[in-house]
């Protein structure tokens, strides 16, 4: 692959890789990590195949993590999609974007799931913790309220799901239905 046809992201961690003085593997994946920590964060951006050229180009199962999910955690939280989306493909995953996912302040906002994302789904708040292994659906939790505890303590399991892309987009169009088919009662009424 010529040097031009790299993503930014690519060329940044190929930079760190060739140029490391580093006399240590620990240093080294440390110091892995520390560069690709800071290509998602800075909104670099990444190949669609970059995840998957990680691997073979810079031993990344030595450094990435065991399990590597916290990559794509990272990327959704911080809205680097291209990051994402290279992620997604190496995994062979879809990606699970939702309409309900719990932001700043409590707000509602449209974003990827990934692991430890909180969303809102039949009225209670979930956690994301974890995919299954074809990439086809995900695992959510709810939890159980702690007493005198104001927010949600992960710890004793309510219920737990697995959502596919289909039931999100489900959810997600059965409420826009639900608000369509309000909309000209609320006209009505005023």
């Amino acid at each position: 692959m010529h040097l031009m046809d790299e993503s930014p992201a690519m060329r940044m961690l190929a930079t760190v890789w060739r140029h490391n003085r580093l006399h240590s593997y620990g240093k080294l994946n440390r110091t892995m990590q520390t560069a690709l920590r800071l290509a998602i964060t800075a909104d670099m951006p990444f190949g669609i195949d970059d995840f998957s050229q990680y691997n073979h180009r810079f031993g990344f199962e030595h450094w990435g993590g065991s399990p590597p999910e916290r990559w794509y955690s990272l990327a959704a939280e911080t809205r680097n999609r291209s990051a994402a989306r290279s992620y997604a493909k190496w995994f062979g995953r879809p990606p699970f974007i939702y309409d309900r996912v719990l932001g700043e302040s409590e707000v509602l906002i449209r974003r990827r799931l990934a692991v430890r994302t909180e969303f809102v789904w039949e009225g209670d708040v979930w956690r994301v913790t974890g995919f299954a292994k074809d990439g086809q659906s995900c695992v959510a939790c709810t939890y159980h309220p702690e007493p005198n505890v104001a927010r949600i303590v992960w710890s004793r399991v309510k219920r737990r799901v697995k959502l596919t892309v289909a039931d999100l987009r489900a959810d997600m169009k059965a409420r826009r239905e639900h608000r369509a088919a309000d909309a000209p009662e609320a006209e009505a009424a005023s």
